[in-house]
């Protein structure tokens, strides 16, 4: 199975280029898309609890691929939960900052080691304890950030503190232009 699934998903990184040059472009509502995505996730990860907000009603439009949007989503929040403890919380965001749109996704996990915040976007790597009960191909991540360049955004990883100054978990952040 999992030779399988690292097949698939190297196959999958080598067609990304491709398939995005011929793929159709929508017009796509963030603030319509991330909550259903939100909700199938939790819906097939019941051990987790993914909280959305949006900081406007509206104005949440980009032209993208929807097929890849959606797999970028689904990569962060499923990366993001399997780094949770059980029960833990999920917060995803969308607002806007400098004229874009951001998307963050707070996880309560132990963080990113420091020198590793650009390093979970290179293909292969895989920061996960040696008893991870999942089997990653260390591709998801770097699969996202090529998605979301191609879409003309950017995508990165920077850790959550405590007041305390402890490490509180990690945030992924996309950040896509808005239509127009």
């Amino acid at each position: 199975n999992r030779l399988d699934r690292l097949i698939s998903d190297i196959s999958d990184f080598s067609r990304l280029g491709v398939e995005l040059d011929s793929e159709e472009i929508e017009k796509i509502d963030l603030g319509k898309l991330i909550p259903q995505v939100c909700q199938n996730i939790e819906s097939s990860h019941k051990e987790c609890t993914i909280k959305f907000s949006a900081s406007d009603s509206d104005g949440w439009m980009i032209e993208a691929h929807p097929d890849r949007i959606v797999q970028v989503l689904e990569n962060v929040l499923i990366n993001a939960i399997s780094f949770s403890p059980p029960e833990s919380v999920t917060r995803v965001s969308l607002k806007r900052k400098n004229k874009m749109l951001w998307i963050t996704v707070d996880d309560e996990g132990p963080g990113i080691p420091e020198g590793n915040l650009d390093s979970v976007f290179n293909r292969f790597f895989s920061n996960r304890p040696q008893d991870h009960k999942d089997f990653h191909s260390g591709l998801g991540l770097a699969i996202s950030r090529q998605i979301i360049e191609t879409h003309g955004g950017r995508l990165w990883a920077e850790n959550r503190y405590s007041d305390d100054g402890e490490v509180a978990g990690a945030r992924f952040i996309i950040e896509l232009a808005p239509e127009g």
